[in-house]
């Protein structure tokens, strides 16, 4: 039998709740789809991560899938994970000092270096209203320099809970500015 004849019994297996056969499609698959992840986001990490919350939404979502070829439906999903990863987390890469018309730089006179300490107060005062632990995660990275594996491991949590509390606190910063903005 071919290996992706052995992966679509396990998955019509899988169907009808054979843990035994979703375990098995697991170890088939799991090692080559971090791979495939990994050269997408260039994270082992993370990519062990996606590909993971891959085959729990695979194993809860299993009665109602209509696969025929299990094998090219994970690598698209596989892919579909990675590029909403890199979509989220270029929405958090972006610099939230942009929404501040001066830079450092700019600050050479006496009126800008107040306007820029004034930003700065301001700034600090939106961190200090975000909840305790987003604002922690928020410091971690964006002050501290720490990457997100580093953050999840000194918090004992998951990267993906740290990407999720950068999302909402870059979110939550950028509506806040916008608001005052206005």
């Amino acid at each position: 039998m071919k290996l992706k004849d052995d992966g679509y019994w396990l998955f019509q297996q899988m169907q009808h709740g054979d843990h035994g056969a979703f375990k098995a499609l697991f170890y088939l698959y799991y090692k080559e789809l971090c791979f495939f992840t990994e050269w997408h986001v260039k994270s082992k990490e993370c990519a062990e991560e996606l590909v993971s919350d891959l085959f729990i939404k695979l194993w809860e979502k299993r009665a109602v899938l209509q696969v025929t070829n299990i094998r090219p439906y994970l690598y698209q999903a596989a892919k579909h994970n990675a590029l909403n990863y890199l979509r989220k987390s270029k929405l958090v890469t972006e610099p939230i000092e942009t929404h501040f018309n001066l830079q450092q730089s700019e600050a050479e006179g006496p009126y800008q270096q107040l306007l820029l300490k004034e930003s700065h107060k301001e700034m600090n005062s939106l961190i200090d209203s975000l909840p305790a632990r987003r604002k922690v995660i928020f410091v971690m990275s964006r002050i501290d320099g720490l990457s997100y594996a580093e953050i999840a491991d000194l918090l004992d949590i998951s990267i993906r809970t740290v990407e999720d509390q950068m999302l909402k606190a870059v979110k939550s910063l950028r509506s806040s500015l916008h608001n005052k903005k206005n």
